[in-house]
C-alpha cells in the first residue's frame, strides 16, 4: 500500500465503499455519443486525500464546464469535494476543488436506486456531512447529506435543494427528520466569546429545515445524537457500535417510544420559541445558564453581548454589563452607533454612525425607562479617537497612562474588516480572476531587480500585500492612466475599496484642499478618480498626505485635532500626459499605463466574481513571499523598480513651456559646442532661447527650483562658445569668448543618458573633452565596450567586429589612447596587404 493512499484506504474500508456499486456516470463531452464513463464516488488524489464525486438522483456525476484555454472546446469537469488527509486546521477538513462550483447535497447509490424505482419511503433523514449520509445509507437508513448545518439550498435559490424535493415527491416520503451531532446541545466556554452564537446557529438550522420542508412534507422531526455519547456523528455512532446499529436505525426511524442513542422531537407544529427553548436561547441569561451550567460553571460569560456571572452566594445569575450598550461608543460627549452596512458585493462593512442620546431612547422605545437609562449608562466611554490600521492584529481601543497613573482610553477610528480569510491553502488556480486582473493592470513586463528579473504584476501583488499586511508602510502614489475607457482602472480601485471597506474612500480632487477632512483622513487608501492636479497647492497636498505621519482632522461639527495618518493615495485619469506636475526628482508617483481589456478576456458579472474571491485572495497574500524588499528608509518600491515610460511622459508633459524652452536651449548648446560640461549665466541662457521677453528672474527660478542648479558662489571667468551655424559645424567655426560672472554649471548627463551620449557624439568629441579636462577616466569606465559599440554604431557603419572593438577598448584607459590605437587598427585593416 502506498504511503500516500493510507488515509484513503483506511476511510473507504471503514465506511464500506465498493467501487463496483458506488459509482456514477461521468460525461466529460456530452455532445459526443457514448462518452459516459463509470466514475467511483470516492477517489484519491496524489496526496492521499479523499475526493468525493457528487452525483444527482439519476446516477450522473455532476459537472461544470471548464474552458481550458481560448482555443479549446469546452470540457466538463466533475464537481468534487476534497476531504484532506492532514488538514492544517481541524475545523477545515473539507473544501471544494474548483472555483465557482455550486453546493449540492450528497446522493448515495442507494438513494439513486430508490428514486429510479420510485420506492415508497416512510422517513427520509437529512444530516450535515457526506460521509455521515454515506454510512447511514450503508446501514439501511434513507439519508441524504447536506453541505452544512445551515446550507439547505443553492446560493441563488429560494427553496430547498431540488434533489430533495424530487426524491420526496417520487418516493412519496411521509416524514423527514433533521439529524444533528451529539454536540448540538453543548457549548465551550471561552473568554470574550458570545456563547449565544453556537446554539443560535443550530437553532437557525432547524428553523430553516422547518421553513424549507413545510410545503413538501407534513411530518417533520428533529433529532441529535445523545449529548452523553462518546460518538459525535451518526457515522461515528454506527461504525463505533456495529452490534447496536439495528437498534440505532430503529430509533431514527421511529416517531415515538424511548430512545437510548438519540434525542428526538416532533417539530411539525412546534413554535419557533419552543424550538429556541430546545437550545436554551428562548428567554434570558438565567434560562441560558440553566441549560448550559455544566459548561460555564462560575466563569464570567457573555450572552447576547451582555456580560453575566453566577453568584454563588445568591444562587443566581447577576448582570455585569448590558448587552445592548455594546453596540454604541461614547467619545467624550458624543455618541456613535457601531453599525454594519450592506454593500453591492454581498459583503457587509463596519461603520460608525453619529447619534444622540435621544436617538438611542427612540431605538429602545418599547423598553422601560430604567432599562434604557441603564443601556445609556453602560455605553463604553472613551476620551478620544486614535487611528491605527491593522488587519491581522487589530486593536479596537488602546489605554495610555500618564505620569500620575491616570488612564486615557482611545477608540480606534480605523474600521475592522469583515472579510474572513479561508483556512485552507490557496493557490493561483483558486483565484484566477484576481490574478488575471492584477496582470492586466500592472503588466507582465520584465523588471530587473537586484540581479534577478521579476514581472510587473508581481509589483502589483506586492503593493496590495503591503496594504493588507503592512498598512502603516508609506507607499508611492499609484496612478492608473489610459486615454480610453473599458480599461479596468476604475474597477481596480473599486476592488480595493471592496477589500478595505470603510478604510478606503473615493473622493474628488477638490476635497483634498477643502476645509473638512474628517471623511477621509482616517482611511488607509484615498482614491481620486479622473484626477487632474493642475494647481501646485493640490499637488503639494497630495504628496504631503503620503509622507506625513500626522495631519489635522476637521469636521463640520468636530473640533480640529491632530491625528496619526497612514494614507496611501491612488489615482485614475484619462489625462495620460499631464494629470500632475511631476519632476524627475519626484519620488512619490508611480504612473502605469493601463490597456483596454481585450474582448477575449471579457467576463460576465466580472466584478461580483472578483469580489467573491476576496477571502481566498487575502489568504493567498498571507502566505505569499514578497518579490521586493524595502530599499530605503521610508518609501517602499525604489524609483528604479517603478520607473515606467508613463512616468517619463508625464514628467515631460509636466514641464512649463519656459522650462522646456530653457532645457532645449542648453541641450542644443552642448551638442553644437561638443562640450560635455559647460558654464552659462542666466543672460547667456536667455540669449540662447532667443526669447527676449523671458524674464531673468524666471530663468533663475527654473534653474534653481526645477533643475536643482546653483550659481557659482562668486564671480569667475568662464568660456562661452560662440557658435556660427552654417552648412557644417566644425571646430574652426566655434569661437571661444571669455566672460566673467557667477555662472551655472551643466553636465551632459543632466540631459542625456550614457547611451544617448555615445549615439550623438563622434569619438573625436570624447577626445576633445578629455583634452580639455571636461571628463575624467571614471567617465570612460562608466561606458562599457558593449554600450559604446551598440549605441555608437546604431547610425554608423561598423568598422570591425565587436570582439575586435572590445579587445582594443578594454585595453585603453582613456578615449585619447583608444582613438589612436583604434585609428591605427582600422587603417591597417583597410590595407590590401
Amino acid at each position: 500500500m502506498s504511503t500516500t493512499t493510507i488515509y484513503f484506504e483506511k476511510i473507504t474500508q471503514e465506511i464500506g465503499f465498493n467501487p463496483n456499486t458506488d459509482f456514477g456516470l461521468f460525461d466529460p463531452l456530452p455532445d459526443e455519443l457514448n462518452s459516459k464513463l463509470k466514475k467511483p464516488l470516492l477517489e484519491s488524489d496524489k496526496d492521499g486525500n479523499v475526493i468525493w464525486n457528487i452525483m444527482d438522483l439519476n446516477g450522473n456525476i455532476r459537472t461544470m464546464d471548464v474552458k481550458e484555454d481560448v482555443k479549446s472546446k469546452i470540457k466538463y469537469k466533475p464537481i468534487q469535494i476534497i476531504r484532506l488527509a492532514d488538514p492544517p486546521d481541524p475545523k477545515q477538513k473539507y473544501k471544494g476543488i474548483r472555483v465557482g462550483q455550486s453546493v449540492w447535497p450528497w446522493i448515495s447509490s442507494e438513494i439513486v436506486q430508490l428514486y429510479k424505482k420510485k420506492t415508497k419511503v416512510r422517513r427520509l433523514i437529512l444530516t450535515e456531512g457526506y460521509k455521515k449520509a454515506f454510512v447511514a445509507c450503508k446501514k439501511g437508513l434513507v439519508c441524504i447529506g447536506i453541505p452544512g448545518i445551515t446550507v439547505w439550498k443553492d446560493k441563488e435559490a429560494t427553496e430547498v435543494f431540488n434533489d430533495i424535493k424530487l426524491f420526496i415527491d417520487a418516493c412519496q416520503v411521509e416524514e423527514v427528520l433533521c439529524l444533528q451531532d451529539a454536540d448540538a446541545m453543548t457549548i465551550k466556554w471561552e473568554q470574550d466569546k458570545d456563547l449565544y452564537k453556537r446554539p443560535a446557529n443550530f437553532y437557525t438550522s432547524v428553523k430553516l429545515f422547518r421553513s424549507m420542508m413545510r410545503d413538501w412534507c407534513s411530518a417533520l422531526y428533529y433529532a441529535h445524537i445523545n449529548t452523553e455519547s462518546k460518538f459525535k456523528g451518526i457515522d461515528d455512532l454506527l461504525l463505533g457500535m456495529p452490534d447496536k446499529s439495528i437498534k440505532i436505525c430503529k430509533e431514527l426511524n421511529s416517531s415515538s417510544g424511548n430512545t437510548t442513542y438519540i434525542t428526538r422531537y416532533d417539530v411539525t407544529n412546534m413554535s419557533n420559541t419552543n424550538v429556541q427553548q430546545l437550545f436554551g436561547i428562548h428567554a434570558f441569561a438565567q434560562e441560558f445558564y440553566d441549560k448550559y451550567e455544566f459548561y460555564i460553571g462560575v466563569e464570567e460569560f457573555i450572552y447576547r453581548n451582555g456580560v453575566y456571572q453566577y453568584d454563588v452566594d445568591k444562587g443566581e445569575i447577576i448582570y455585569l454589563q448590558c448587552g445592548e450598550s455594546s453596540q454604541f461608543v461614547r467619545i467624550m460627549s458624543d455618541y456613535y452607533m457601531k453599525a454594519t452596512q450592506p454593500t453591492p458585493t454581498a459583503f457587509i462593512k463596519n461603520t460608525l454612525l453619529p447619534t444622540k442620546k435621544d436617538d438611542i431612547r427612540v431605538m429602545f422605545k418599547k423598553q422601560k425607562k430604567d432599562v434604557v437609562d441603564r443601556i445609556i449608562y453602560d455605553i463604553p466611554f472613551y476620551h478620544g479617537f486614535f487611528n491605527e490600521p491593522g488587519h491581522i492584529s487589530y486593536r479596537q481601543y488602546i489605554p495610555s497612562l500618564d505620569e500620575n497613573n491616570f488612564t486615557t482610553l482611545w477608540y480606534n477610528r480605523y474600521m475592522k474588516l469583515t472579510h474572513k480569510p479561508v483556512l485552507e491553502d490557496v493557490t493561483l488556480e483558486d483565484i484566477p480572476i484576481s490574478i488575471k486582473f492584477i496582470k492586466h493592470i500592472f503588466g507582465g513586463h520584465d523588471v530587473p531587480y537586484k540581479g534577478k528579473i521579476i514581472k510587473g504584476y508581481e509589483l502589483g501583488l506586492d503593493y496590495i500585500q503591503l496594504l493588507y499586511l503592512m498598512p502603516k508602510q508609506p507607499l508611492p502614489i499609484v496612478s492608473l492612466l489610459s486615454a480610453e475607457n473599458q480599461t479596468g482602472k476604475t474597477k481596480f480601485w473599486g476592488w480595493m475599496c471592496a477589500i478595505f471597506q470603510q478604510n478606503a474612500k473615493i473622493i474628488p480632487p477638490a476635497m483634498l484642499t477643502g476645509d473638512f477632512t474628517e471623511y477621509f483622513m482616517n482611511a488607509l487608501l484615498v482614491v481620486i478618480d479622473e484626477a487632474l492636479f493642475n494647481k501646485r497647492e493640490t499637488m503639494e497636498r497630495v504628496k504631503g498626505l503620503t509622507t506625513s505621519d500626522s495631519n489635522m482632522v476637521n469636521g463640520k461639527h468636530v473640533k480640529e485635532s491632530e491625528q496619526s495618518t497612514f494614507l496611501k493615495v491612488g489615482l485614475s485619469t484619462n489625462n495620460i500626459n499631464d494629470f500632475a506636475i511631476i519632476t524627475k526628482h519626484d519620488q512619490r508617483f508611480w504612473p502605469i499605463d493601463v490597456p483596454v481589456i481585450p474582448d477575449e478576456d471579457y467576463v460576465i458579472d466580472f466584478f461580483p466574481k472578483l469580489c467573491d474571491e476576496i477571502p481566498k485572495f487575502l489568504t493567498y497574500l498571507l502566505k505569499r513571499s514578497m518579490s521586493t524588499d524595502k530599499d530605503d528608509d521610508r518609501m517602499y518600491f525604489s524609483p528604479e523598480v517603478r520607473h515606467t515610460k508613463a512616468l517619463e511622459r508625464v514628467i515631460k508633459g509636466s514641464k512649463p513651456s519656459n522650462e522646456i524652452l530653457i532645457e532645449s536651449a542648453i541641450r542644443n548648446y552642448m551638442v553644437e559646442s561638443g562640450r560635455f560640461e559647460v558654464e552659462l549665466s542666466k543672460k547667456d541662457i536667455r540669449e540662447l532661447t532667443e526669447e527676449r521677453s523671458l524674464q531673468l528672474n524666471t530663468v533663475t527660478w527654473i534653474l534653481e527650483n526645477k533643475m536643482d542648479k546653483k550659481p557659482h558662489p562668486y564671480s569667475k571667468r568662464y568660456k562661452f562658445y560662440n557658435i556660427d551655424i552654417g552648412d557644417d559645424v566644425t571646430q574652426d567655426r566655434i569661437n571661444v569668448v571669455i566672460k566673467s560672472t557667477e555662472p551655472f554649471t551643466f553636465h551632459i548627463n543632466d540631459f542625456y543618458t550614457l547611451e544617448q551620449v555615445v549615439e550623438i557624439f563622434d569619438i573625436d568629441k570624447f577626445v576633445l573633452n578629455e583634452e580639455e579636462h571636461l571628463i575624467t577616466e571614471k567617465f570612460k569606465r562608466g561606458i562599457s565596450a558593449t554600450l559604446f559599440f551598440e549605441n555608437h554604431y546604431k547610425t554608423r557603419k561598423e568598422p570591425c567586429t565587436f570582439e575586435e572593438f572590445e579587445a582594443i577598448y578594454n585595453s585603453c584607459s582613456t578615449f585619447i589612447e583608444f582613438n589612436v590605437r583604434f585609428t591605427d587598427f582600422t587603417i591597417q585593416k583597410s590595407l590590401p596587404f
